[in-house]
């Protein structure tokens, strides 16, 4: 299965950059330390994060979309 994430960022035109990142290398380091509770609860925390900053694009393109819809 091929990584769908870079293909959901260009449908919303935003990515949350460096904050993503260094929460990958702190999952990753977490998890290679066997820390599987703290992995757990930073996977979590990181698909939280995604999530609000996805919706809060979707919405902010939505009041763009609508604020320039021909009338």
């Amino acid at each position: 299965s091929r990584n769908k994430c870079p293909r959901y960022q260009m449908l919303i035109f935003t990515f949350r950059g460096g904050y993503a990142e260094q929460e990958h290398h702190k999952i990753i380091s977490v998890a290679l330390d066997t820390d599987t509770l703290k992995a757990a609860n930073l996977l979590k925390s990181h698909f939280m994060n995604c999530l609000e900053h996805t919706l809060a694009a979707i919405l902010a393109n939505l009041r763009l979309t609508l604020l320039y819809a021909p009338k």
